[in-house]
C-alpha cells in the first residue's frame, strides 16, 4: 500500500511542478510579447533607416548594375517587398515596365531571398539584410532553384526580361 501511495504522491507533484511551470512560462510569454511591440516599432525604423542609406549609398554609384533611385522608388507599404505577392501571382508586363533597374533587380531577388537564399553582391545583400521578412541562410552556392515554385519560375523569367 505504502508503494501506490507514494506514485501517486509522485505523480501528483509532478503534475503540479508542470503547472507552476506551464503558469510561469505563460506569465512570461504574455510580458515578452507586451515588450515586443514597443520594440517591434524601433526595429522597423532602425531597419527603415538602413535601407534608406543602402539605397542612398547606392544612389551615388556609378556602376550601372546598382540602384540610380531613391528611397521613394522602394514600395514598403507590404513589408518590404516590390511585389508582395511574387510568388503565388503571375507578375504582367505593364507591371514592371515602369520600374527602375535596381526595382526590378530586387524584384527578382526577392523571389530567392523568400527562400533564405543569400547574396554574393554586397549590394544585394546588404539590401535583404535590411528586410524585416528576410533570413539568409543558404550560401548562393548551395541554392537549388528547383525549391520555387511554378509562379517563381515564371516571374523570375518575365522580369529578367525587364532588366
Amino acid at each position: 500500500m505504502c508503494y501506490l501511495e507514494g506514485i501517486k504522491i509522485k505523480r501528483v507533484l509532478i503534475l503540479l511542478i508542470m503547472l507552476i511551470l506551464s503558469s510561469i512560462l505563460s506569465v512570461g510569454c504574455i510580458v515578452i510579447n507586451t515588450d515586443k511591440n514597443s520594440s517591434k516599432e524601433d526595429d522597423k525604423n532602425v531597419k527603415e533607416t538602413i535601407r534608406e542609406v543602402i539605397i542612398k549609398d547606392n544612389s551615388s554609384n556609378n556602376n550601372t548594375t546598382t540602384n540610380n533611385n531613391t528611397n521613394n522608388d522602394i514600395n514598403t507599404s507590404h513589408g518590404d517587398f516590390i511585389f508582395y505577392d511574387s510568388d503565388v501571382r503571375y507578375l504582367s508586363g505593364s507591371e514592371l515596365a515602369g520600374l527602375s533597374n535596381w526595382q526590378l533587380r530586387i524584384a527578382r531577388n526577392e523571389i530567392y531571398a523568400r527562400h533564405g537564399r543569400l547574396f554574393k553582391d554586397d549590394d544585394l545583400q546588404n539590401y535583404f539584410n535590411s528586410c524585416s521578412w528576410y533570413y539568409g541562410y543558404i550560401s548562393p552556392d548551395s541554392f537549388n532553384n528547383n525549391v520555387l515554385n511554378e509562379v517563381e519560375v515564371y516571374n523570375v523569367n518575365l522580369i529578367k526580361q525587364y532588366e
